[in-house]
């Protein structure tokens, strides 16, 4: 697989400065050692440079704790876990900030894992049962760890303008054999390069389930629900993202757009989806998304549902585009998934959809998408600006992404009111097996090899190499269609249509 790298370049350098910056502060720092008194040990304050556990052992707190860290621009964390075999139990108690908006304190952490041998993992640490409350650079992050399990956390609040760092609910980087269960993240709001409410980096075998992602405001970068990177081997079941929010403030360190998205996965592979949802996923220039599968392979996505995920807010009155549940990659197989309501302001890449695809060997079986519409400048159905499609093409602008959909087999599909329930633009070697279209202006769109389409790009929505005074660049994308090596339903008549 190939693709962009100009989201992954990115990415890596502020994580990989992230990471520097947060180990190289942990051993700065003075904290005190938090000695285990026992079968358990009660934590009833934190001292304002926090506490350090190097033993194993439980560790509970003993009452809510309001934490005051020190206000000198350096990451302080209220307890950093740096051994094996460490229970840390909230006892639904709630580790709070002193303060942190009066303070102008962006750079406190609850909780970080991290072994005082790093790079030697943390193994076989549990964080559970509690609030961690309004920080600034994550609720707990942890680095390098094996068996880690997180459950039954919630962090509330988190707050933080600096393009530099990555900020998150929950981060994990480096996991193996990890589990993360019943935790909300809600009430993010930041100005950052990338927000995510939970973040797995690098990690291999895990499992996410029962988590909740809600009310995310990013107001000039990425807001993801939930981030995937260079990840493989992870189950999530029954997770949910809602209310994210992305605005536009002109910020010229916002170099990878302002993309909007529920499920965020890039360059991963062997991933497992069931049960899970996304709504009320709202975009003002960039992508937006419910889901998105960004060069993944091998993946399967069941019972996912996408409602209300709209594009193109804000002054610009023009996005990218919005998407039920983008696939980007190979060997994929979506089945049982149900799209609704998803609209796109003028979109750039000219078109909503409920699904799209680009790459190899894909499969949509028994999916549904439900008012699927394209809008003009004045939110009003319009397909003059491209179609609100069911089923199609994946488009990218760039031009080391514009690829077809090779080998794509929808079946049993249904597009219910949408302006065209099924298009075939850059389609080869693909099927459509019993697909219907219910209240659709158009049942499918068949157009010739030499058929163009228009796109556009800008830097809000993440055209590389520009500034924000930079002019709008246009891409003309040719039709990358083999007709005589797909299979259309008969009453199809394999009719082109222009």
């Amino acid at each position: 697989m190939q693709m962009s790298n100009h989201r992954n370049v990115a990415i890596q350098k502020v994580a990989l400065d992230q990471m520097n910056q947060i180990t190289e502060q942990v051993k700065k720092n003075a904290p005190i050692e938090l000695a285990s008194t026992g079968d358990i040990t009660v934590i009833s304050e934190i001292p304002s440079a926090g506490y350090y556990i190097t033993e194993k052992g439980t560790y509970v707190l003993g009452n809510d704790i309001t934490w005051s860290p020190p206000v000198d621009g350096f990451l302080f964390a209220a307890i950093v876990i740096q051994c094996d075999n460490v229970v840390l139990d909230f006892k639904g108690h709630t580790l709070s900030i002193n303060n942190p908006q009066n303070n102008g304190d962006y750079s406190s952490i609850g909780v970080i894992v991290l072994n005082s041998d790093y790079p030697t993992a943390c193994s076989k640490v549990t964080v559970t049962n509690g609030t961690i409350k309004d920080m600034g650079v994550c609720g707990l992050w942890a680095l390098k760890t094996n068996s880690l399990s997180v459950s039954k956390i919630t962090i509330n609040g988190l707050s933080n303008p600096n393009f530099s760092l990555l900020p998150s609910g929950i981060s994990l980087w480096d996991a193996e054999s990890f589990s993360v269960s019943d935790c909300i993240v809600q009430n993010i709001e930041l100005t950052a390069l990338l927000g995510s409410g939970i973040q797995i980096l690098n990690s291999t075998t895990g499992s996410m389930s029962n988590c909740t992602v809600e009310t995310f405001i990013n107001h000039d970068g990425v807001a993801s629900g939930y981030t995937y990177f260079k990840s493989s081997g992870i189950e999530t079941i029954n997770c949910t993202a809602t209310n994210l929010n992305t605005f536009y403030a002109g910020n010229p360190d916002s170099i990878i757009g302002h993309t909007c998205i529920g499920f965020m996965m890039t360059a991963c592979k062997s991933l497992i989806f069931s049960e899970c949802s996304a709504s009320v996923i709202n975009g003002c220039c960039d992508d937006c998304h419910g889901m998105s599968l960004y060069w993944v392979k091998k993946a399967k996505v069941t019972n996912f549902t996408a409602s209300h995920v709209h594009d193109g807010n804000g002054t610009q009155k023009t996005g990218a585009k919005a998407t039920g549940l983008e696939v980007y990659g190979n060997d994929i197989t979506i089945s049982k998934c149900q799209v609704s309501d998803i609209t796109a302001i003028v979109p750039q890449d000219r078109q909503s959809t409920g699904f799209s695809v680009c790459g190899t060997n894909i499969t949509f079986d028994s999916c549904m998408a439900t008012s699927v519409i394209a809008l003009d400048a004045d939110g009003l159905p319009d397909v003059s600006h491209g179609y609100g499609t069911g089923f199609g093409w994946a488009p990218d602008p760039r031009p080391s992404n514009v690829k077809p959909a090779n080998g794509v087999t929808y079946k049993n599909c249904v597009a219910n009111n949408c302006q065209l329930g099924f298009d075939t633009w850059s389609h080869q070697n693909s099927k459509w097996i019993n697909p219907s279209t219910k209240g659709t202006t158009s049942s499918h769109l068949i157009q010739t090899p030499s058929t163009t389409r228009i796109f556009s790009m800008n830097f809000c929505s993440e055209l590389p190499g520009s500034t924000p005074s930079s002019k709008a660049k246009q891409f003309t994308i040719h039709n990358q269609i083999e007709g005589s090596t797909n299979t259309y339903p008969d009453d199809w008549n394999n009719q082109q249509k222009d």
